[in-house]
């Protein structure tokens, strides 16, 4: 059965599957071809795993990373997990290159996202997230803004309406003549 799901590393290995495990180099100063690491696999890992393919991924942020496609010929006892090791442990039997381990998938190598792919989804992700949060903060401060301007309406819109009647009172009151004149002494 095939999938793009990182598998867990006690699941246990299916014969007649195909797998990529992902492997991270922890050398410092050297990163060896594929064909190195291709070799120490023939030569040292365990025989119940056939067509075996290494493509070396260069990363950016995560270091070099090899992916190690296979064909799980064995009888389903072996988990994810062990198996990883032995895959670590044979490529520092042959060429004396320090891996870990860090991930494994039910599918050829081709199922494995590369950087690029990554980067892409996880910046989409991101912008997703930031125009979501932005879209709730403005919606935040206008129901905000609007609800205080419509309740602080009524808490200084009567005494301004008061004033106004007043004022337009003694305007009127001073144009249409009702103004009495004072009387000299």
């Amino acid at each position: 059965m095939a999938s793009n799901d990182i598998l867990q590393l006690d699941d246990n290995m299916v014969n007649g599957a195909t797998y990529t495990f992902s492997i991270r180099l922890l050398n410092w100063l050297s990163a060896p071809n594929d064909a190195i690491i291709q070799q120490d696999l023939i030569d040292w890992a365990p025989d119940f795993l056939t067509s075996l393919q290494v493509t070396h991924q260069e990363r950016f942020f995560s270091g070099d990373v090899y992916l190690i496609q296979f064909t799980y010929e064995g009888d389903g006892s072996d988990v994810v997990g062990e198996l990883s090791g032995l895959l670590v442990a044979a490529i520092k039997q042959g060429s004396n290159d320090n891996f870990e381990f860090v991930q494994a998938i039910g599918a050829s190598a081709f199922g494995v996202p590369s950087q690029a792919v990554e980067v892409v989804q996880q910046a989409g992700t991101v912008l997703t997230q930031a125009g979501t949060a932005v879209g709730n903060a403005a919606g935040q401060i206008t129901s905000g803004t609007l609800g205080g301007a419509t309740q602080g309406l009524g808490a200084w819109l009567i005494p301004v309406a008061l004033a106004l009647g007043i004022i337009l009172l003694f305007q009127l009151g001073g144009i249409g003549g009702v103004r009495r004149s004072l009387q000299g002494s």
